[in-house]
């Protein structure tokens, strides 16, 4: 019996046979909640790569020379909170993919130099991803960057930097563990002013 409060998490990073095959059986489990598939050399996520896992919350696929990511790659992990595509080769990440992700409070996209911001058609995409970083509030590792970015690429500076703003403050008070973080940091800053001044 499958129990919605436990957290069942997969590793399977650095099998780089994935690549071949993303279709193990070990991947056909609808109770996974959390798939580590970080070094895999996984190319590309089609439809079925992990249509298996619906009751997926995290997905790392980061590290990953992933060029393509379709359009409906997540139609069946609706539950999804937190993608990593970081350190992949996409050139664009399909909006529409990630879009209906109600779900998601995370979508880490650092490091991603191959990614497209010259062709008209990828800047119509980024501009709608930018709107929807904002309008979701997701807490992105890299999504300063990216939203600067969309400013060079002709992307109105005024939404940019609300993008930001809204972007940075959910980051910040996302999750118990986030503010946990901030008060040692607090903490911390606070104990050394304390010892430059005493």
């Amino acid at each position: 019996m499958h129990h919605k409060f436990l957290t069942t998490t997969i590793d399977v990073s650095r099998n780089r046979h994935l690549w071949r095959d993303f279709k193990l059986p070990i991947l056909d489990q609808s109770w996974v909640t959390i798939l580590l598939a970080s070094h895999c050399g996984i190319h590309h996520i089609t439809p079925i790569t992990i249509s298996l896992m619906p009751s997926l919350q995290e997905l790392d696929l980061s590290s990953n020379p992933i060029l393509s990511i379709a359009p409906n790659a997540f139609q069946n992990n609706v539950q999804l909170l937190k993608l990593v595509l970081t350190d992949t080769h996409l050139r664009v990440l399909p909006t529409v993919a990630v879009e209906y992700l109600t779900h998601l409070k995370q979508l880490c996209m650092f490091s991603m130099p191959q990614y497209d911001w010259q062709d008209d058609k990828s800047k119509a995409n980024n501009a709608r991803l930018g709107a929807l970083m904002r309008e979701k509030k997701w807490c992105c590792s890299g999504g300063e960057i990216f939203l600067k970015t969309l400013s060079t690429n002709h992307v109105e500076a005024k939404f940019v930097d609300n993008a930001m703003e809204v972007g940075s403050n959910s980051c910040m008070h996302r999750s118990a563990v986030g503010e946990i973080n901030l008060i040692i940091y607090t903490t911390l800053f606070v104990l050394i002013r304390i010892g430059y001044t005493s």
